[in-house]
């Protein structure tokens, strides 16, 4: 049971070889694992910064519908500013908001005003938020209606660049 010497170095060079190859298919698995961490660490970081968009949509669109009520403190606000939009794409901080009103004439007049339906949005990067709230006349100013906010929701797109 003799073995030449160049059978012995033959099977020893089929295991550094089989060895060889297990250490770059072990190196290749760990690679693919680690990129796909980090690939999901991404989209994470994506949707965490689109619910932050759309928390800041939420709050720009209700401070357009607030502004909506500041200008109905001043006399004569149903005659110079009317249905129609009273607010396009203001900067606010980083987003935009925009504010349209319309005179509800088919409605009762209180104290000499009809009430109002203010549609309030607010945009902060891919998010869109809109308010529909309408306003009564009470006691000389403008008071919302009970049960009549309605939150429109444009769920952003996520794009993974």
């Amino acid at each position: 049971m003799n073995r030449s010497k160049s059978s012995l170095l033959a099977g020893r060079h089929r295991r550094l070889g089989t060895t060889y190859v297990l250490l770059i298919s072990t190196a290749m698995l760990v690679t693919i694992i680690g990129l796909g961490s980090i690939s999901i660490a991404r989209v994470e970081h994506r949707g965490a910064l689109d619910n932050q968009d759309s928390v800041k949509a939420r709050a720009m669109a209700q401070s357009a519908i607030e502004w909506g009520f500041l200008m109905t403190r001043f006399a004569g606000w149903q005659s110079f500013m009317g249905t129609g939009s009273w607010l396009t794409d203001e900067t606010l901080g980083n987003g935009t908001i925009s504010l349209d009103a319309t005179i509800l004439t088919g409605q009762p007049i209180v104290d000499g005003l009809f009430p109002v339906m203010f549609v309030g949005k607010g945009q902060c990067g891919n998010a869109i938020h809109r308010v529909e709230v309408t306003a009564i006349p009470l006691d000389g100013g403008m008071a919302v209606d009970p049960g009549t906010w309605k939150h429109v929701i444009s769920t952003p797109i996520i794009i993974v660049k």
